[in-house]
């Protein structure tokens, strides 16, 4: 894995954890994703050359 996208990975992770957490109503949460998932495909996609599917990752982070 490139580390760009090890990166967008965990901003992608961080946004959820920040934003989504903290929302209540499941229609919130939709609108954010949808918006995260818009945001992430517009900013990294032609500049650093990664496929859509690519893009959307779910990775899980956690520190023990």
């Amino acid at each position: 894995m490139r580390s760009e996208l090890f990166l967008i990975a965990l901003w992608r992770h961080e946004c959820d954890r920040t934003f989504v957490d903290k929302l209540i109503s499941n229609p919130d949460k939709k609108v954010f994703s949808d918006m995260l998932d818009r945001v992430t495909k517009e900013k990294f996609r032609d500049s650093l050359g990664f496929d859509d599917e690519q893009l959307m990752t779910n990775y899980l982070f956690a520190d023990f």
